[in-house]
């Protein structure tokens, strides 16, 4: 594999000015003609930061506080169906179907989210 041309030192320049600027990482990417990784790498070499990270974790955040309220409800609904079952078990002792299925939906529901919101 070919090795990759080195960027020229005035173009690394205007590469941090526009950084600088607060212009994003695909945009300088595009009008440079270069890939989203070197611009970055030049950023980390100037000590120079993209303004708009924060901003998407802060959606990112807002996203899973919307998806552990949709859980909850969930998790509220199922529980009550739970409750409101009349039988768990056959005469033979077994779980009924409908117990089967709650009890593993309510089981489902928490099973990968011990997480911050939980």
């Amino acid at each position: 594999m070919p090795k990759p041309t080195p960027i020229p030192p005035e173009t690394r320049r205007r590469i941090a000015s526009r950084i600088s600027m607060g212009a994003g990482r695909n945009q300088i990417a595009r009008e440079f003609g270069i890939s989203t990784g070197v611009v970055s790498k030049i950023a980390r070499e100037n000590r120079l930061y993209f303004e708009n990270t924060g901003a998407a974790s802060v959606a990112t955040q807002a996203r899973q506080i919307d998806q552990w309220a949709v859980r909850v409800d969930r998790e509220d609904e199922l529980v009550r169906a739970y409750l409101a079952l009349t039988k768990t078990q056959r005469a033979d002792g077994t779980q009924t179907r409908e117990e089967k299925r709650l009890s593993y939906a309510l089981y489902n529901i928490n099973r990968h989210h011990k997480g911050q919101y939980r």
